[in-house]
């Protein structure tokens, strides 16, 4: 009957994953922790040992034991430990909590602490519940596309771009990410985020993609879009289209201009006889401005460059609106652009160092965890990045972030937070989180933003204590790993 309701849907090559499988499955017991609640080995009388029905499962001939099971709260987050890293393979699988599904897709697994865990959660557990857990592979699912021109016809006015709606059968009671690439000629290796499938809808918003004319530009040979599942490759549908006329042209660059010759020196003319007139000095003409007077420009050639139409979140981006009205701009009084957040936004290609270098008064930058963005951020914005480092600190703790809204003076740090200590350069060197009560963790993406910090202190069980890269382990694992367990919990930078 699906099929018949969807005659307009068009697939080809539709692939369906396999049977669904649980992996492990358990009943817990909960108790109270030292922080959380749960079970854990380290601690007497709560060991999951006990607590838990099954506390060890086989996955891909690997052995795993669960030593540890937490809820914390601020922000909700469960993790689950284990006695060797967890796989990244277990991210394709579903964390079942009583009647709650966490998929795979949006947990961390950390190596360090060999643990993987899903923050931000609705979940609520109390000392004495009784709690089945498992996991389990996700359903079989079926994708399709729905797209306008259909999928597999002849497109003879290609003025328009193609729209296209994703559609996932039976519909998950999670929102599903995807990604797509070009198919021409040849298949574009990578993939690239699409939009998501929305929960109990089954489908994806409409997505408006660049004209035919660009695309077919853009990509030799283009024929159409291949999707799929992220976290169940396997499950892929493609739409592709055939095409009638020659793709349009770029336009060609403009001739350079001819240079102008110099004006003659006024006067009678040189004597007879001397041959050409001698060479009259002119000033010399200052090297021109590489960049011009308006940021937009290199805002949307900064998007062009780093794939924006595939980022996470672009709103606004390359629109008539006003720039501060962009995602993760910020800009001052005059409209010029002072801090640019794209942090894990899936920006991609090479970094576009001379664009970065003309927004002249940017203050802040932050540009990590985008895996598929190539090179290293200037020099000259080394203190931007360490700023915008120390805004996350600011909010996820909440101290002071009012500070970043001023960009009068905007790299003295040592003015935002007294346990702040900078080196002759103003490059952070030392983080005294003593009097803040952290009991948690600084991302290890921050971290190695800052890549002068030698020391940093923070309240332990025991009152505090310093770690430094002599502490080798300590270091690594407050700097690597320190969990989940934060007072306040951190906010993504928007």
């Amino acid at each position: 009957m699906l099929a018949a309701l969807l005659g307009a849907l068009f697939l080809l090559n539709a692939v369906p994953a396999k049977a669904q499988t649980t992996i492990w499955s358990a009943t817990l017991t909960v108790e109270t922790l030292s922080f959380g609640i749960g079970c854990s080995n380290s601690e007497t009388g709560k060991e999951c040992t006990s607590a838990l029905t099954d506390n060890d499962f086989t996955h891909d001939g690997v052995d795993y034991e669960i030593t540890k099971i937490a809820l914390v709260y601020s922000p909700t987050t469960l993790g689950i430990f284990l006695d060797k890293i967890p796989p990244n393979t277990l991210k394709s699988y579903t964390l079942q909590a009583g009647n709650k599904s966490f998929p795979g897709a949006n947990a961390i697994i950390s190596t360090s602490s060999k643990q993987i865990y899903w923050q931000n959660i609705d979940l609520s557990w109390n000392a004495g519940d009784t709690i089945s857990l498992s996991l389990d592979e996700p359903p079989a699912y079926t994708l399709t596309v729905d797209a306008t021109p259909p999928c597999g016809t002849e497109v003879t006015d290609t003025s328009v771009g193609p729209t296209y709606v994703l559609e996932l059968t039976p519909a998950p009671d999670m929102d599903v990410p995807t990604e797509r690439r070009i198919v021409p000629d040849y298949t574009q290796p990578r993939w690239l985020s699409a939009l998501p499938i929305v929960a109990d809808a089954g489908r994806s918003i409409r997505s408006t993609s660049n004209s035919f004319p660009h695309l077919r530009n853009a990509f030799s040979g283009f024929k159409g879009f291949e999707f799929r599942l992220t976290d169940t490759p396997t499950v892929t549908a493609q739409c592709t289209w055939t095409f009638t006329e020659d793709p349009v042209p770029p336009p060609p660059p403009p001739p350079p201009t001819p240079p102008t010759p110099p004006t003659p020196p006024t006067g009678s003319g040189p004597p007879a006889g001397s041959g050409s007139p001698p060479a009259v000095p002119s000033d010399p003409t200052p090297p021109s401005d590489p960049c011009g007077e308006s940021d937009r420009e290199y805002l949307e050639s900064f998007y062009e460059a780093t794939g924006g139409e595939d980022w996470h979140e672009n709103e606004n981006w390359n629109s008539e609106e006003p720039l501060d009205q962009w995602f993760g701009v910020e800009t001052d009084e005059d409209g010029e652009v002072v801090s640019l957040r794209l942090s894990e936004n899936n920006l991609s290609g090479d970094m576009p160092t001379e664009e970065l270098l003309c927004l002249t008064e940017l203050k802040e930058l932050a540009l990590w965890d985008n895996e598929d963005l190539l090179g290293e951020v200037p020099e000259e914005l080394i203190l931007a990045v360490e700023r915008a480092a120390l805004r996350e600190i600011a909010e996820m703790l909440n101290i002071n972030p009012e500070w970043f809204e001023d960009y009068e003076d905007p790299f003295n740090f040592e003015d935002w937070y007294e346990g702040v200590t900078t080196d002759d350069e103003g490059r952070v060197v030392e983080l005294d989180l003593t009097g803040e009560g952290v009991i948690g963790e600084i991302p290890e993406i921050l971290s190695e933003q800052l890549q002068k910090l030698r020391e940093i202190m923070i309240t332990t069980s025991d009152g505090g204590c310093a770690l430094s890269p002599e502490d080798s382990s300590a270091f690594s694992l407050f700097l690597l790993t320190l969990f989940v367990f934060a007072v306040l919990g951190r906010k993504r930078a928007q």
